[in-house]
């Protein structure tokens, strides 16, 4: 909601005086689409946060479990436009195999807090990593 105004008014010596705020409320969200991927553990994975309704540039965007970590994770905030903002996480091929080793399954976690009560605001992606891999298995030969 933008312009919104609080007006006050009180009366002096039969004077009137008037005072103005306008003030601008925000109700910021995160979103990741699609919620849940399946990716493949040979090429890097990136997942794209989009922050909305944010009045200004947003540092420190969280990412859980990750953090960046050369050749693992690499995270980047994003620029604001507007009242919008997209973070991103890319999680290495290399560090999918590692994940996958661990569970196949994984769920990561945008946040940022705001106001002056510090509110968490979250968007998540569940990926499945697949890694594929080929074989050929030797014929018997007859004697």
């Amino acid at each position: 909601i933008s312009g919104t105004s609080q007006t006050s008014k009180l009366t002096t010596n039969n004077t009137p005086v008037t005072a103005t705020q306008t003030i601008t409320i925000y109700n910021p969200s995160a979103s990741i689409t699609p919620s849940t991927k399946d990716v493949i553990a040979t090429e890097n994975h990136e997942i794209s946060c989009v922050l909305t309704d944010i009045p200004s540039q947003i540092s420190g965007v969280l990412w859980a479990p990750a953090t960046d970590i050369t050749n693992e994770y690499t995270l980047e905030d994003g620029t604001i436009s507007g009242t919008s903002q997209t973070s991103k996480l890319t999680i290495s091929a290399a560090k999918l195999v590692a994940l996958k080793s661990t569970s196949a399954t994984q769920t990561f976690t945008c946040k940022i807090t705001v106001g002056t009560s510090n509110t968490e605001v979250t968007a998540t992606q569940t990926i499945t990593i697949y890694n594929p891999s080929a074989s050929i298995t030797p014929l018997l030969q007859r004697t």
